[in-house]
C-alpha cells in the first residue's frame, strides 16, 4: 500500500519502483485519425502577432447526450471548424453544417466546455480573435449554446456571446485559456479567461446571472497584479476543503498565480494573492497545466509545462508543484517543485498536457506536447508514474515519439474499451487521434456524475471529489474544468484499480457537504452517479411528508444519513439542519 509509506520511504524505494512500474505493462498507441475519421489540420490564417505561434486547441464532450465522447477541432480559419461526433463503432462522423457551424472560420484560441444555462447540453465557449475572411475583432469571442435535440433529434448550437455578456473579454484582441466552475457555489458556472498579450487587461472573471447572462467580477474583488500577468490555462480547484474553489494561473515569464477564495462576503466570492506563501515560485514560462494526485497522499499536485533550459541558472523546465503536509493561513497546501527529481522537468518547448492512467494501475501518468519554429524535433512525451509519484520516459516504446509542432493535447476514450486514449494537435499540422493499445492493463470504472435532480449544485457535478476504494488503496480525483493548454479533456472521471474485480466503495463528495456512496461495484463499467437534494429522503424530487417521515426514522436510528449538519453525529442539531435544507433547498453551501 503504497499511500501509507513514510515519504522517505518511498524516495529510497523510487529506482526499485521504477523498473518495477516499467516492465509491468507496455505502453502502445497506435495512431488511428485515418481511421476513426479525424481528417483536420490547424493553419492559423491571419492571427494577430505571436498568437499565431500559441495556438491550435481541441475540446472533447459527449454534446448530444448518447454517452459517447465527441471532438471539437477549429482549423485556424482556413476552413469550417470541425464537429466530429462519435459513432460508437470506433469511428466519427463530422457534422459541423448539421450542428449550424457552417459560417464558423473562427481564429480560435483557447476553449472550454460546460452547461452554463443549466438546460442538461453541453455548451461550448472559444476565445476568438476574430472570423476569417474579415479583419481580427475583439468582439468576436464565442459562445455556442447547445439547443439539444429539434423534433427530428438534430442538435445545433447557436453563438449567444454578444447577449450573454462575454463576447468581448479583453480590451484589444486577446484571449489564451478558459475554463469553467462554479466560485460561488450557487449551482452555475462561471467563466474564467486568461490572455497573454502584454496590456490586453484580458485575465478576467466573469460570474454567471443564472439567467443566460454574465457579469465581469469587479476588480476590487480579485488580487491587483504587481506585474502584467502573461496568462496561458487557468483551472479552478478547491485546494483547502472549504468547497470553493481557488484559481490556479499557469502564467509564462514568471508570472504564475495562486489564489485563494476566501469567505465570502455577502456571498460574493473574493480572490487574494498566495503565490509565494504556498511556494508557488521558479516556473520560468509556464504554458499548459494539469491538477492530479500523482503520489497519491490525498492532496492535488499541480503540473505545469515550461521551456527546458538546462544552461540557465538554476535551470528553467517543468514544474510539479507537490502538495505538502503544511498549509497556509487560508488552509491551501504549502508547495514544493519536484519536477527535476521525480523525473517530469525535461518536455522541450512544452505546451499541451494532460494526467491520465494510461495501464489502469491507479496512478495517474503524464503526457505533454511541444515545439517551436527553433526548436525541432522534439518528440511528444509520455512520463509513466511508477507509484511513488517518480517517473520514466517511455514515449518512444509506446510509439509517441513523433516530431511536430504540438500545441494542445487533450485525453477521452473514444471507444469506451477502458483504455484511456489522446488526441494531439498540431500547428501546421494534422489532428492526431492516438489509440492506447497498450498490455496487460489493469481494470478500471468510469465515474459519471448527474446532478440534474439538485438544481443546487453545478451541472455535471463540478467540483465534487470523487474517492475510489479498491486494491486496499483510495485514490481520489476532482472534477474540475479538465482544461489545458488551450483545450479540455473528458470529463468523465476515470479510474484505474489494477487486479481488483469489485470496488469495494465509490464516494461523491458533492459541494454543498453532502455525499454518495455506492459499495461493491463490479469494475470496467461507465457508472453514473446521481445527487438529489439532501432533504429529499425518497429522492422522487418532491420535497414533502414523506420526506420528513423518512428523516425522523433515520434520525431516532442515527443513521449517518441524518446527520445534516456534518459535524460526524447524529444529535439535535440535525433537526435544525434538516429542517433549514427543507424550506430552503440550496441554503447555504458554506
Amino acid at each position: 500500500m503504497t499511500h501509507l509509506l513514510d515519504a522517505s520511504v518511498r524516495a529510497g524505494l523510487a529506482s526499485f519502483f521504477a523498473c518495477v512500474g516499467a516492465a509491468s505493462a507496455a505502453p502502445v498507441f497506435t495512431e488511428v485519425s485515418e481511421q476513426a475519421g479525424i481528417d483536420t489540420r490547424f493553419i492559423p490564417n491571419g492571427y494577430p502577432g505571436d498568437t499565431a505561434l500559441q495556438s491550435g486547441g481541441a475540446a472533447v464532450a459527449d454534446f448530444n447526450n448518447d454517452g459517447w465522447p465527441d471532438i471539437f477541432l477549429p482549423q485556424g480559419g482556413t476552413g469550417q471548424d470541425r464537429l466530429y461526433i462519435n459513432q460508437q463503432d470506433g469511428t466519427f462522423s463530422e457534422e459541423s453544417t448539421q450542428w449550424g457551424l457552417s459560417v464558423r472560420r473562427m481564429r480560435s484560441a483557447g476553449m472550454a466546455v460546460g452547461d452554463f444555462d443549466n438546460d442538461g447540453y453541453q455548451d461550448l465557449f472559444v476565445v476568438n480573435y476574430g472570423n476569417f475572411p474579415f479583419a481580427p475583432n475583439l468582439t468576436d469571442n464565442v459562445l455556442l449554446r447547445n439547443t439539444g435535440p429539434d423534433g427530428n433529434g438534430q442538435f445545433r448550437f447557436e453563438n449567444v456571446a454578444q447577449q450573454a455578456g462575454v463576447a468581448q473579454i479583453a480590451d484589444l484582441v486577446a484571449g489564451t485559456g478558459a475554463t469553467f466552475g462554479d466560485i460561488d457555489l450557487d449551482g452555475d458556472l462561471d467563466l474564467f479567461v486568461s490572455s497573454w498579450v502584454v496590456n490586453a487587461n484580458g485575465n478576467r472573471l466573469f460570474e454567471n446571472n443564472g439567467d443566460g447572462t454574465f457579469t465581469r467580477v469587479p476588480p476590487e474583488r480579485m488580487p491587483v497584479p504587481g506585474t502584467t500577468l502573461r496568462g496561458f490555462t487557468p483551472n479552478f480547484a478547491d485546494l483547502n476543503g472549504d468547497r470553493y474553489p481557488e484559481l490556479l494561473l499557469a502564467n509564462d515569464f514568471r508570472t504564475s498565480r495562486l489564489y485563494a477564495n476566501v469567505i465570502p462576503q455577502g456571498g460574493d466570492a473574493v480572490y487574494e494573492d498566495i503565490t509565494l506563501e504556498a511556494g508557488i515560485f521558479g516556473d520560468c514560462n509556464a504554458m499548459g497545466a494539469v491538477l492530479a494526485d500523482f503520489d497519491n497522499d490525498g492532496l492535488l499536485d499541480w503540473f505545469i509545462t515550461n521551456i527546458y533550459v538546462e544552461v540557465s541558472n538554476p535551470p528553467c523546465g517543468n514544474t510539479l508543484f507537490r502538495a505538502t503536509g503544511e498549509t497556509t493561513a487560508s488552509g491551501v497546501p504549502v508547495y514544493e517543485d519536484v519536477a527535476f527529481e521525480r523525473g517530469v522537468a525535461n518536455s522541450g518547448w512544452g505546451w499541451g498536457t494532460t494526467a491520465f492512467d494510461f495501464d489502469n494501475d491507479g496512478d495517474p501518468d503524464i503526457a505533454t506536447t511541444g515545439g517551436w519554429p527553433s526548436w525541432l524535433n522534439e518528440p511528444a512525451r509520455l512520463f509513466v508514474n511508477n507509484g511513488a509519484g517518480v517517473f520514466s520516459n517511455q514515449e518512444a516504446q509506446a510509439g509517441l515519439d513523433w516530431l511536430g509542432q504540438g500545441r494542445s493535447l487533450v485525453h477521452l476514450d473514444y471507444d469506451l474499451d477502458g483504455r484511456v486514449d489522446l488526441l494531439f494537435t498540431e500547428r501546421d499540422g494534422p489532428a492526431r487521434l492516438y489509440r492506447n493499445e497498450s498490455t496487460l492493463p489493469g481494470n478500471w470504472v468510469r465515474v459519471d456524475l448527474d446532478t440534474s435532480g439538485n438544481p443546487c449544485l453545478a451541472p455535471r457535478g463540478f467540483g465534487a471529489l470523487v474517492t475510489v476504494n479498491a486494491n486496499d488503496e483510495s485514490r481520489t480525483q476532482l472534477l474540475d474544468g479538465r482544461t489545458t493548454f488551450l483545450g479540455q479533456s473528458e470529463r468523465v472521471l476515470h479510474f484505474g484499480v489494477g487486479p481488483d474485480e469489485i470496488i469495494e466503495s465509490i464516494e461523491v463528495s458533492w459541494v454543498d457537504g453532502f455525499t454518495t456512496t455506492l459499495t461493491d461495484v463490479p469494475v470496467n463499467q461507465t457508472v453514473t452517479i446521481s445527487a438529489t437534494r439532501p432533504a429529499d429522503f425518497d429522492t422522487n424530487g418532491v420535497l414533502n411528508f414523506f420526506d420528513i417521515a423518512a428523516f425522523l426514522a433515520a434520525y431516532a436510528n442515527a443513521d449517518p444519513r441524518a446527520d445534516f449538519d456534518r459535524d460526524g453525529a447524529v444529535g439535535p442539531g440535525d433537526v435544525n439542519a434538516f429542517v433549514s435544507r427543507f424550506v430552503a433547498p440550496c441554503g447555504d453551501a458554506r
